[in-house]
């Protein structure tokens, strides 16, 4: 569910700008840095501009996604909260015209082209599907198809989409690559837009194959000691504790540390915060990860142990609600980036190198596969949709392993 609030930003003319988000959206949103912050965090901001001319009302959404380096009007791609405002300032008084004059401001109904030798360009063909992905894709998901389809594929817009090639995606490919885009990141546009065009084969056939990519290292590397590790783990079970004597305690911020539980088995934060309590069974005496939420759209299950059995009573009594009711309420009521914010001031207290609370499975990961814990193991705690996964990410060979295996080997035989 979500809301709308008014914005009043310090020097900035926010009249009649609302903005939409949760309905558990807490945060303060009064200066720029705020609003900035805010807009790195979510990546997408939903707008809403309302007016009113000679008693006529009308209202008109944006929604706009942020970029690091390029602001964009025409497709609401910006780089910081002052150019959203900028962009709707801009448009302010051709709005006002359009209700003066009785017109709508709804978004025209793109119409179908219905001559069998119209041309159906590649732009036709993303609006319409990102309009059937607004349905049912995560709001990261419709960021990277965003960013593909809109952003790095503007020269393709006005292509009729028939007649687009592999070559095609291989200059925009190149271009990328020329501007200094990260291999990772050009590999992510690549699969973007390979499954935007998987979605027409029968209309268009592209071999994806044929493309060109850059090589790039997707291993996840954990460097902080088991020690560090140790602390990290410590101070999240304990998170906010405060002693009050007479063997009492109070946590200042309960909730947070009932998330870290959740964290600290590997789940990823949009799947915490995304918990209700009718993912919980006490029959088998486990949680699961509904497939709509999980990142392999593939339902997961999980053991409740004490830890978290402790942390959901703890939730339960905060929000009122029966443990075992099956309530289709959500467990925990903040946002993922209040949660990030928390992590943030634990490596700041502990004097560690910045990590983000993503790192945690990272941490997992790593740590699980240096003592020998079997990779098939570390695979289905971390919710990886295979093992070769968890192979490509954490088990990196060096000659160590190689010798122990070595002498493993030659321990069985001899």
């Amino acid at each position: 569910m979500s809301k709308v609030i008014s914005l009043n930003i310090d020097k900035l003319n926010c009249t009649g700008l609302f903005l939409q988000v949760d309905d558990n959206f807490t945060a303060e949103i009064k200066t720029l840095k705020q609003a900035n912050d805010l807009l790195k965090k979510q990546k997408e901001m939903k707008i809403q501009l309302r007016t009113k001319i000679d008693g006529k009302r009308g209202k008109k959404n944006f929604t706009f996604n942020y970029h690091e380096t390029k602001t964009d009007k025409e497709l609401l791609f910006v780089t910081s909260f002052k150019d959203l405002i900028d962009i709707v300032d801009s448009k302010r008084l051709d709005i006002k015209e359009t209700i003066k004059a009785g017109g709508t401001l709804r978004k025209k109904k793109v119409i179908e082209p219905k001559e069998e030798n119209e041309k159906i360009t590649f732009l036709h063909r993303v609006e319409e599907f990102l309009k059937n992905k607004e349905i049912s894709a995560r709001k990261s998901t419709m960021t990277n198809y965003r960013t593909a389809l809109l952003l790095h594929s503007k020269e393709l817009h006005n292509r009729e989409f028939s007649s687009i090639t592999i070559k095609d995606i291989q200059k925009i490919i190149h271009r990328l690559l020329e501007l200094k885009k990260a291999p990772a990141t050009v590999a992510l546009y690549a699969r973007t837009i390979g499954a935007f065009f998987k979605k027409y084969k029968k209309e268009i056939s592209i071999d994806f194959e044929e493309l060109q990519l850059p090589e790039f290292d997707n291993k996840v590397e954990y460097k902080l000691s088991l020690e560090d590790t140790k602390r990290i783990i410590k101070v999240l079970r304990e998170y906010s504790k405060v002693d009050l004597g007479n063997g009492e305690v109070f946590y200042q911020y309960e909730e947070i540390k009932n998330i870290f539980a959740f964290s600290r088995t590997g789940r990823r934060i949009s799947e915490i915060t995304n918990l209700k309590f009718s993912d919980l069974n006490f029959e088998t005496n486990s949680f699961k990860i509904p497939a709509i939420t999980a990142k392999g759209k593939k339902e997961l299950d999980f053991v409740i142990d004490e830890y978290l059995l402790e942390a959901l009573k703890s939730q339960a009594r905060l929000r009122n609600i029966d443990l075992y009711s099956r309530s289709e309420a959500k467990i925990f009521t903040y946002t993922k980036e209040t949660a990030r914010v928390h992590f943030q001031n634990i490596m700041k207290a502990l004097n560690l190198p910045r990590l983000r609370l993503h790192d945690i499975r990272h941490m997992l990961g790593t740590t699980l596969v240096q003592n020998g814990i079997p990779i098939q193991d570390i695979s289905r705690m971390l919710g990886h949709s295979s093992i070769s996964i968890t192979e490509q990410r954490y088990a990196k060979t060096n000659k160590d392993q190689a010798n122990r295996a070595t002498n493993a080997f030659y321990n069985l035989v001899d």
